[in-house]
């Protein structure tokens, strides 16, 4: 049997094909890794971002609720203030006439007398002074006045005028260049005038539930 001849080894074999495959793998298999967690933080980044932006909306769309909210709730305070004032304001109109009314109906002569003494302090020389009034004051208002010209230094004639058509408590006394009036329904319409220009001024609702009746002018009294 014949033995085989030995093959004589050189030392050229190349080897350094399968190393390269496998760094070459290597490195792709870290590129590919890099890649996917690179991949991983956009993705993170960009829904933290997506989420961060959909918070930020919601929060705008409840702040302007709110603040929409807020003004709402303003305008109606600020009208239910308005109608608030404009209630008082006839209210307390409407007290101060019925208290009017009241008092001149239980002391009707006592605006005629403070006329009466607005004018004595004023008057001296003048030949007479004549006082218009209703004919229930006409006796009281002719006492009361020559009360009043007693201690005064008027020294004309008193003359008397009885006129159905003047209303009880009002009145107008005359003298030869001058005179003085209380005519309340002019007094009422004056103090609507003063109402409805603060009323106009400061945008207040007109339109009051508070009854009215018996504002316009003051009563008369019953004649026999």
């Amino acid at each position: 049997m014949m033995n085989a001849p030995f093959a004589k080894f050189t030392f050229d074999l190349d080897m350094s094909d399968g190393l390269n495959k496998n760094a070459s793998n290597n490195k792709l298999d870290k590129q590919i890794e890099q890649a996917r967690e690179q991949a991983y933080n956009e993705g993170f980044r960009d829904g933290e971002a997506s989420e961060q932006s959909r918070h930020n909306q919601a929060l705008e769309q409840a702040v302007i609720k709110l603040i929409d909210k807020a003004l709402i709730i303003a305008a109606e305070r600020e009208q239910t203030h308005k109608q608030l004032m404009g209630q008082a304001i006839k209210l307390a109109k409407y007290i101060a006439v019925k208290l009017s009314v009241n008092l001149i109906n239980k002391q009707p002569e006592t605006e005629l007398n403070a006329l009466l003494t607005e004018c004595l302090s004023s008057l001296d020389n003048v030949p007479h002074l004549v006082i218009h009034c209703h004919p229930e004051l006409a006796q009281i208002c002719e006492q009361k006045a020559k009360e009043q010209i007693k201690a005064s230094r008027f020294s004309g004639n008193l003359v008397i005028m009885a006129d159905e058509e003047i209303a009880l408590g009002d009145g107008k006394i005359e003298w030869v260049d001058g005179g003085l009036v209380r005519d309340s329904s002019q007094i009422l319409q004056q103090i609507d005038s003063a109402i409805e220009n603060y009323i106009s001024a400061h945008n207040l609702p007109e339109n009051n539930e508070i009854e009215e009746e018996k504002m316009k002018t003051a009563p008369k009294a019953e004649t026999a």
